[in-house]
């Protein structure tokens, strides 16, 4: 007799939720409180807090690509919303992100980690500027970044992003402070 055995990782074919998004834009950004005047924009499309769930079952975690967060201030600075908001949760996934917007936040991104690092600790001069490097969802030391992003084909990219403002120093470091930088690659 021949026993099968498979093994799924656990976040294998999960669906992406309005529970997960939410938890990690308030880990992400930590001053941050969702409420529902908070909309969701998935791939260009507007979705409510009472529609955002059925919208996300449609996909699963793995193809989520980019993920940010507009605070109010910033909204009302650059968009005209005839409705009151209190954010914006954007999202885009896996074969969604033009081009263009790849090639040119991957142009940014080596431009920051333009020098070859020779410290030879994984800490990050907070005063140089450079955010937090993400690729995969591993998070990649700061002595490696320049060598990383160097290897890495365009052609390989589905999805960057460039948080430019403070993430969670809990979750990234003090290097939070520079903002983060987000990159899926086909596997």
């Amino acid at each position: 007799m021949i026993i099968w055995i498979f093994v799924v990782p656990p976040n294998f074919g999960q669906k992406l939720n309005k529970l997960y998004v939410d938890n990690w834009i308030e880990e992400v950004f930590p001053n941050t409180k969702l409420d529902s005047e908070v909309i969701y924009i998935i791939n260009g499309l507007w979705y409510g807090h009472k529609e955002v769930e059925k919208a996300l079952l449609n996909f699963k975690r793995q193809e989520l690509v980019v993920i940010d967060f507009l605070e109010q201030e910033l909204i009302a600075s650059s968009l005209y919303v005839n409705k009151k908001l209190s954010g914006i949760i954007l999202l885009i996934t896996e074969g969604n992100q033009p081009k263009k917007s790849i090639r040119q936040i991957f142009k940014e991104s080596k431009h920051i980690y333009s020098t070859k690092n020779l410290r030879t600790t994984a800490d990050i001069n907070q005063r140089q500027g450079e955010p937090v490097l993400v690729i995969n969802g591993k998070q990649i030391f700061h002595k490696d970044c320049h060598g990383t992003l160097n290897r890495l084909k365009i052609s390989d990219i589905k999805g960057i992003h460039f948080i430019d403002k403070p993430v969670s120093k809990e979750i990234y470091g003090s290097n939070g402070e520079n903002g983060l930088i987000m990159i899926t690659t086909v596997r």
